[in-house]
C-alpha cells in the first residue's frame, strides 16, 4: 500500500517539473491537492506558535538575534501568536471547502505584509530570514494560482474549466 502510494505522489508531483504538462496542468495539480497543500503550509506557519514559548531561540533562527527590552518580549510573542492563527486557518480552510476562498485571502496578505515589511525595513535580516520569505512567497503563490483558477470555474468562463488533473483553455 505505501508502494502504491509513494508510485501515485511520484507521479502526480513529476507534472509539475515536467516541461512537457502546460500550465493548466499544473495549476489543475494544485487545486486537485490544495487540502494537502493548505494543510502542510498551514503546519509549518502553526510552528511559529513556538515564539509564545521559547522566544529567544525562535528570533536566533529566524534573524539571528534575541531580543531583551521587556516590551518587544510582549509584542513579538504576540506575534508569533498571530503567525500560529494564520497557520490554524490555512488547515481549517483545507477542510472547509466554504471558507477556504477566505482563509487563503486573509493569510496570503498576512504573508504579503510579512515578506514586503522585511524587504524595506529589514534588509540586514535577508540572509538569516531568506528561507522563510522563499517558503511564505511559494505558498503565495500557489494559493494565488488556486484562487484564480477557483475564481475563473465558479464565474463560468467558458474557456476556462478544470478536469481531472488539468484546467483546459478552448
Amino acid at each position: 500500500m505505501i508502494k502504491v502510494a509513494l508510485s501515485y505522489y511520484l507521479q502526480s508531483t513529476k507534472s509539475l517539473y515536467d516541461r512537457s504538462y502546460s500550465v493548466g496542468a499544473r495549476i489543475g495539480l494544485i487545486v486537485k491537492n490544495i487540502k494537502w497543500i493548505m494543510l502542510i503550509a498551514g503546519l509549518s506557519t502553526c510552528s511559529m506558535i513556538i515564539a509564545v514559548i521559547a522566544l529567544q531561540n525562535m528570533l536566533m533562527g529566524l534573524f539571528g538575534v534575541t531580543l531583551t527590552e521587556p516590551l518587544a518580549n510582549i509584542v513579538v510573542r504576540s506575534w508569533g501568536f498571530l503567525i500560529g492563527l494564520m497557520g490554524l486557518l490555512l488547515i481549517y480552510g483545507a477542510f472547509k471547502s466554504e471558507v477556504r476562498s477566505l482563509c487563503i485571502v486573509i493569510v496570503g496578505l498576512s504573508k504579503i505584509g510579512f515578506i514586503l515589511l522585511v524587504l524595506l525595513y529589514g534588509a540586514q535580516y535577508l540572509d538569516v530570514a531568506k528561507l522563510t520569505l522563499i517558503f511564505d512567497g511559494i505558498v503565495v503563490g500557489i494559493l494565488g494560482l488556486y484562487l484564480l483558477a477557483s475564481y475563473k470555474q465558479r464565474a463560468g468562463d467558458p474557456s476556462f474549466k478544470i478536469s481531472r488533473f488539468k484546467i483546459v483553455h478552448h
